[in-house]
C-alpha cells in the first residue's frame, strides 16, 4: 500500500520510532513532502518537493501530519484527488470544515480517519469492557486530568498557541483525553469552562478547568494545564460507579493504579494491562493505523470514524464556548461553537 505524508514535524518522530516498523516499511511504500525538515529522515521515506509532487505518485492515504489549522486544506485537497486520508486530531479547528469533510468524504466514497490512539491503549480498553459488563455498576462519576509541561520555548514556533492555527490546551494536548473519557463513559450533554494562562505567554489557555454534565446522567471535570513545572506528570480519568471505580493514570493514559469491581477476576486484569511508556504519545499509534489500514484493506470500517469522532470536537468548541462567554454552561444539543478557534484559518467549501 501507497502512503503518503504531509508534515515533519515532532510527531513524525514519534512515528519513525514506533510505528514505521522494518515490517511496516517492507509492507508499504512511504514518500513524504514537508516545507522544513528539522531532523534527518530515513532513507526509505521518498522526499518531494512539493505537495503537488507528493500527491502525483497516487497514494492510498495522505498521513497529514502539519499544524492543526492547516489540516482542513490539505484533507479536502485530498479528496478532491481521490486520496484516502489519516490524519493527526483536532480533524480541523471549525466544526463547519468538519461537516465540509465529512460531506465530502461520503461524496467521494472515500475514508477520513481521525488519530485518536488512545482509544486502542489496554489499559482504556479494559477499563471499557469493565464499564461495558457492569461491573462497576452505573457510572455516576468521571473526571479528567491532564498536568503535562510545555515550556514557553514550544509556543515560540509560528503555529503553538496560535488561535488561527491550534488553540491551547484543550485543542492541543487534552483533545485525546476528552476523546478517551467519551469512549468509555459515553457523550456530554453540558459543559461549563473556565481558561486561563497560568504560566505561559500564548493567545490561547495552558489551563482549563471545568464541570461537566454526560448524557448519562453522571457528572465529572476537566483539569487541564501545559503549566507544571518541570515535566509531564499524568493524564489519568476516573470513574466511579454505584458498585465500584476504576483509575486510569500514567503520562499517557498507560496504567490503571486502582480499581474495584463486582468481579475479583475482572479487577485483576484491569491491574495486570498496564505499559511502560516512553512519552505522552504512549504505543497505541501502531495500533491504530494498522487498523485503518486494514479496516481499508478489507472493505471495512475502522473503529475511529468521523462520525464517532464528531461529538469529540463539538465537546472542545464547547469548551472554549463556555470560557468565552464568562457565565454558563454550553448545552451540547444547541452545537456552540468558539468565537476564536480557527479564526482566519480557511473555511470556505468547494
Amino acid at each position: 500500500m501507497k502512503l503518503c505524508i504531509l508534515g515533519a514535524g515532532r510527531v513524525l518522530q514519534h512515528y519513525i520510532q514506533n510505528v514505521f516498523t522494518p515490517d511496516f516499511i517492507a509492507s508499504h511504500d512511504l514518500h513524504i513532502f514537508s516545507n522544513t525538515y528539522p531532523f534527518g529522515l530515513p532513507s526509505y521515506l521518498q522526499k518531494h518537493e512539493s505537495f503537488s509532487s507528493l500527491l502525483s505518485v497516487n497514494p492510498d492515504f495522505l498521513l497529514v501530519l502539519t499544524p492543526s489549522g492547516l489540516h482542513y486544506e490539505a484533507i479536502i485537497t485530498a479528496l478532491d484527488h481521490n486520496i484516502n486520508v489519516i490524519c493527526e486530531k483536532p480533524l480541523c479547528l471549525l466544526l463547519e470544515q468538519y461537516h465540509h469533510i465529512v460531506d465530502l468524504a461520503s461524496r467521494n466514497n472515500l475514508l477520513v480517519a481521525p488519530i485518536f490512539q488512545n482509544r486502542f491503549n489496554p489499559a482504556i480498553q479494559q477499563a471499557k469492557i469493565a464499564i461495558n459488563s457492569g461491573a462497576i455498576g452505573d457510572v455516576k462519576l468521571c473526571s479528567v486530568h491532564l498536568h503535562w509541561c510545555r515550556e514557553q520555548s514550544y509556543y515560540e514556533d509560528k503555529w503553538h498557541g496560535k488561535w488561527s492555527l491550534d488553540g491551547g490546551v484543550s485543542a492541543q494536548q487534552a483533545i485525546h483525553h476528552i476523546d478517551a473519557s467519551i469512549f468509555l463513559n459515553g457523550h456530554v450533554s453540558s459543559i461549563i469552562s473556565q481558561n486561563h494562562r497560568l504560566v505561559n505567554q500564548l493567545e490561547a489557555e495552558d489551563t482549563s478547568l471545568s464541570l461537566v454534565n454526560y448524557s448519562n446522567g453522571s457528572v465529572g471535570t476537566y483539569e487541564f494545564t501545559t503549566s507544571l513545572r518541570p515535566s509531564d506528570r499524568e493524564a489519568s480519568i476516573f470513574l466511579s460507579g454505584t458498585q465500584g471505580y476504576i483509575s486510569i493514570s500514567g503520562v499517557a493514559l498507560n496504567t490503571i493504579d486502582n480499581a474495584h469491581t463486582t468481579s475479583t477476576e475482572l479487577t485483576k486484569q484491569l491491574l495486570d494491562c498496564n505499559q511502560i511508556v516512553p512519552t505522552g504519545y504512549g504505543l497505541s499509534h501502531t495500533l491504530i493505523i494498522n487498523d485503518i489500514l486494514d479496516s481499508y484493506a478489507n472493505g471495512v470500517a475502522p473503529q475511529v470514524t468521523l462520525d464517532n469522532s464528531l461529538h469529540t470536537h463539538s465537546v472542545l468548541h464547547s469548551i472554549y464556548h463556555s470560557a468565552e462567554s464568562q457565565s454558563f454552561f454550553s448545552i451540547l444539543s444547541d452545537n456552540p461553537q468558539s468565537s476564536l478557534l480557527g479564526h482566519d484559518s480557511k473555511r470556505f467549501p468547494r
